[in-house]
């Protein structure tokens, strides 16, 4: 069995799971004004407003999900949680060291660089390695 099939709920969970805090980070930057500090996410990330933190995390976890649903369906499915996988990894990059020159962003920092990218990075790999894997044997 491929690996690809044998990691797909865990995808699964950890795409629907960073839409979902998009979504409520969405919300809560609708609603709450101070939702995103420069203490605690720098001023790389606090100049770009909340609601575009969300889409992106939105739009790149959903760009995963979509590509897990059609898995198999079209020859270049993988591509597109590679783009997801791609797009999670540069933007907790970004958090991570945004908020590694704030005061209060020890805790953001070590849950992006220990925790976030390694996640998007093995995910990223095992896209990687299946796209290569249909184009060596040719599956549509």
């Amino acid at each position: 069995m491929h690996r690809v099939t044998l990691e797909r709920p865990a995808q699964w969970r950890f795409a629907l799971s960073l839409f979902l805090v998009g979504f409520a980070f969405m919300v809560a930057a609708n609603f709450l004004p101070s939702a995103m500090t420069p203490n605690v996410y720098g001023y790389i990330v606090y100049d770009t407003p909340a609601e575009i933190w969300a889409s992106g995390f939105m739009a790149a976890s959903g760009l995963v999900l979509y590509g897990l649903h059609i898995n198999g369906r079209w020859y270049w499915s993988p591509v597109i949680r590679v783009a997801g996988y791609a797009l999670l990894a540069f933007l907790f990059g970004i958090i991570a060291v945004s908020a590694a020159y704030s005061p209060d962003g020890l805790v953001l920092t070590i849950w992006s660089v220990l925790f976030f990218i390694p996640q998007s990075l093995l995910f990223l790999r095992i896209a990687v390695a299946d796209m290569r894997w249909r184009i060596a044997i040719g599956k549509p």
